[in-house]
């Protein structure tokens, strides 16, 4: 049976949420109120990809994701 790894866009996944540490997140994203991109899907800021985060988030941990860099790439995908 297949995890299903679709992250719901929640407040309690908000506060979990760790893409505010990364060293990719910027001040474009910050003022653009961006975050959550493993369910939200993909920046809109320009960005350097210096590193992930990901997998010290319990949001990712939580849903069992296997993804990385989120903010380029989308939402997880089943």
């Amino acid at each position: 049976m297949q995890n299903n790894r679709t992250v719901p866009n929640t407040d309690d996944n908000i506060k979990k949420c760790q893409c505010p540490e990364c060293p990719i997140y910027n001040k474009c994203m910050k003022e653009n109120d961006e975050h959550l991109f493993c369910s939200k899907g993909i920046s809109q800021c320009d960005f350097n990809k210096t590193g992930c985060v990901c997998p010290n988030c319990r949001v990712w941990i939580e849903y069992q994701l296997i993804s990385l860099f989120y903010c380029e790439k989308g939402v997880e995908k089943n």
